[in-house]
């Protein structure tokens, strides 16, 4: 077994482990309502924000929050979702 052989392996045994449903964290993050990060099929996902827009006004106008979290956090969210898919992908080929 070469070195990227050993580091790719051991990654994606790592990745499992965090993926797997049967871990405290994970079962602590789907079941933990008021900091729900993740759906019913584990995919991650973006909470409304608890306040409205405006009201970091004056220190961040209501247009600024509103793009930094919907494509900032928002985008995130969405690689995040991207390389939760390519970490099942290959452990499903390794496996």
């Amino acid at each position: 077994m070469n070195r990227k052989t050993f580091l790719k392996s051991g990654t994606l045994a790592g990745a499992a482990t965090l993926l797997s449903t049967g871990n405290a964290f994970a079962q602590h993050l789907s079941s933990n309502p008021i900091d729900k990060l993740v759906d019913a099929n584990g995919n991650y996902i973006q909470q409304s924000l608890p306040y409205s827009e405006s009201f970091l006004e004056p220190y961040m106008d209501a247009e600024t929050l509103h793009l930094h979290y919907t494509f900032h956090h928002g985008g995130a969210v969405k690689g995040a979702n991207k390389d939760l898919q390519m970490i099942k992908k290959a452990l499903d080929e390794i496996i």
